[in-house]
């Protein structure tokens, strides 16, 4: 099965403790009371958009950037989703 990876950013706890995650390009926004429970959302939610794209039969943005101001706070980490239209 073939996969895409789309750069992702991880932000440290906000003031109630919740990690978030952020995969520019394609709006997938996730939190979690834990880092491994941010990452796990976020590569949750990244599959569903891809697959609810796939299946209206649109495009799948490509990965998108880090070069946000905003994402100097955080620290860079790689996510991945299959791809089904290449799909063995």
């Amino acid at each position: 099965m073939a996969h895409v990876f789309y750069p992702a950013v991880l932000f440290e706890p906000d003031d109630t403790g919740w990690w978030g995650v952020t995969v520019p390009g394609i709006n997938v926004n996730a939190q979690g009371e834990s880092r491994e429970a941010a990452l796990t959302e976020a590569a949750v939610i990244l599959q569903e958009v891809i697959d609810d794209l796939t299946a209206a039969g649109r495009d799948v943005p490509e990965p998108g950037t880090l070069d946000d101001p905003d994402y100097d706070e955080g620290t860079a980490v790689m996510l991945h989703a299959a791809k089904p239209e290449l799909a063995a």
